[in-house]
């Protein structure tokens, strides 16, 4: 798992988080209609949610379980998860995020089950064990410090409780299949970033930022490292197809494209299962008698 030791060009802890929250305040509109669109990458999003959601009905958590959601964005997953019967827990750092997900649990008639407050998932404001489940879906890209966050995340797990996260996958097919982001291909694009640097062209906008896509294994290592033991894991999502960082297919070719390959990952078919964009996990916090897997 990159560190920001190992990336010496990402920006410090509070610069990175000022432009991380920057970025979604000025995507705000996306998150509140992406759920709703017929795209390669809603058809993505959704899947994601889909799939959570399934994961979490077959732990068969009792009414009233207390759940907390980092990164709620605009109050999907908080609204499905008070729906079931849930105490929801829901945070975020923007600001424009929170509004929006006031206003979507003030219409779904479940604010008596839902709270919605500013948090940092690197030094989260509960008490130890507090809570059942703890989902991060699409927060993990953009945390400075992962390990720092899955450690607070354990923190406030209590014992056997379950954390379900998405990270992105840095082996994924779209950017195996394209030179500007294939892993063979990064010895050669190091070399090109170098030249760029030198004559005042750089290969990255200041403003944009690394989110340190890791292959499943390290994935796994990092829940590891939080005494969290994932006991379930699937990749997902696999579009849009680009070359040189446009995309190749028309949006209806590429939906179902991505439904192929989804099947065939979801069928653990060898190569396929392990590319989807994402990796989402399901972990188990350890209990004093268990040990690690």
């Amino acid at each position: 798992m990159p560190t920001d030791r190992d990336c010496p060009d990402q920006p410090r802890a509070e610069t990175r988080q000022s432009l991380v929250t920057a970025h979604f305040e000025a995507q705000s509109s996306l998150w509140e209609s992406i759920y709703n669109a017929h795209d390669v990458v809603a058809v993505i999003h959704q899947h994601r949610l889909d799939l959570t959601l399934s994961w979490i009905d077959c732990l068969n958590l009792p009414a009233g379980a207390r759940v907390l959601e980092v990164g709620c964005g605009a109050g999907l997953a908080a609204v499905a998860l008070a729906e079931r019967g849930f105490i929801v827990q829901a945070t975020d750092m923007a600001e424009i995020m929170l509004e929006h997900a006031r206003e979507r649990v003030g219409r779904s008639g479940v604010a008596d089950r839902v709270r919605v407050e500013h948090a940092d998932v690197h030094e989260l404001p509960f008490p130890d064990n507090s809570f059942d489940l703890v989902i991060a879906l699409g927060l993990y890209p953009w945390l400075h410090s992962p390990k720092r966050a899955t450690s607070e995340i354990a923190r406030v797990l209590r014992p056997g409780g379950h954390l379900i996260a998405t990270i992105g996958n840095r082996l994924r097919v779209p950017w195996v299949l394209d030179p500007l982001y294939c892993p063979a291909l990064a010895p050669v694009r190091r070399v090109a970033k170098g030249v760029l640097g030198r004559i005042g062209r750089p290969w990255r906008s200041p403003d944009e930022l690394p989110t340190n896509p890791v292959r499943g294994p390290e994935f796994r290592a990092l829940m590891g490292s939080a005494s969290l033991d994932v006991v379930r894991a699937a990749t997902f999502g696999f579009g849009p197809l680009t070359l040189l960082g446009r995309e190749v297919l028309p949006g209806r070719l590429s939906v179902s494209l991505n439904r192929l390959l989804q099947h065939l990952a979801d069928r653990r078919i060898p190569v396929f299962r392990a590319m989807g964009a994402q990796h989402i996990a399901l972990a188990r916090k350890r209990t004093p008698t268990s040990s690690p897997r």
